[in-house]
């Protein structure tokens, strides 16, 4: 295992300590249901918790080699203990799905650097999918105090809330998100599924409506506006909204399409 982690990171290394920090990340599974016996219709969570990225500091740059053997192991070596160093072994705990020593890292880090926004983003993206929703608010409400500019903290928060069932917390942390990044599609998704579970059926279709606007091809966007709809009692513009869910492959859409507007 010690092994396996030394080349994982190793890999996360040569490919550069500045990383992607796309703040509309999309990766979020899990269902939003409304109040109905049937599982069709629910309103899908699926695409919005962010993806894990390096930290926006500098630290070991490695060359391109094209080999383990050549890379410059005395330069590794000397960041060895260091906060980046534990980051780093950190994000490869979570890429091979080892969440719990992941979080021990992120907790090193956050001893060796406390002011580290990342470090407590990323601890709290273990939480959650450890399902450690309280203690992942509390990192993330951390970040959010250390940058008030950081939106993915926000994103964050507001899935975390939303786990605990907090569904005004959960919109609340999504208007701060949309306060700084007004077409993050993340935000208008999850903030619309918040309004659903409220069954806010008018907020959430205009939550909806502009996650398409943003990208006409949201497959999840177009489905769950249809629910939306249909909980309103507009069935014309839910079978519209599904059957264009169902054009863009959704299975799901495509079956609530034949049971509900034939």
């Amino acid at each position: 295992m010690r092994k396996l982690i030394y080349l994982l990171m190793i890999v996360v290394l040569l490919a550069s300590c500045t990383g992607n920090r796309d703040k509309g990340s999309q990766n979020q599974e899990g269902q939003l249901p409304i109040g109905v016996q049937d599982t069709e219709l629910e309103m899908s969570k699926e695409g919005h918790s962010g993806d894990l990225y390096s930290p926006d500091s500098t630290g070991p740059q490695f060359q391109s080699e094209e080999s383990f053997s050549e890379v410059d192991l005395a330069d590794y070596n000397r960041y060895h203990g260091t906060a980046e160093f534990h980051y780093k072994r950190g994000l490869v705990l979570y890429r091979i799905k080892n969440f719990k020593e992941g979080i021990l890292e992120f907790d090193t880090v956050i001893n060796l650097a406390p002011q580290m926004t990342s470090a407590y983003i990323n601890r709290g993206k273990g939480r959650l999918e450890i399902k450690d929703y309280q203690n992942a608010v509390l990192d993330f409400e951390k970040a959010t105090e250390i940058d008030k500019m950081d939106s993915t903290a926000y994103l964050h928060l507001g899935l975390a809330h939303y786990h605990l069932n907090n569904m005004q917390s959960c919109i609340e942390a999504n208007n701060e998100l949309l306060k700084l990044s007004p077409k993050n599609i993340a935000g208008y998704f999850n903030r619309g599924t918040a309004y659903g579970q409220l069954k806010d059926y008018p907020k959430a279709i205009a939550d909806f409506s502009k996650a398409i606007q943003i990208d006409p091809n949201y497959t999840e966007a177009h489905f769950n506006l249809g629910l939306a709809y249909y909980w309103t009692g507009d069935k014309v513009k839910a079978c519209q909204s599904w059957s264009k869910a169902a054009s863009l492959r959704s299975e799901k859409a495509a079956r609530v399409l034949e049971k509900y507007c034939r």
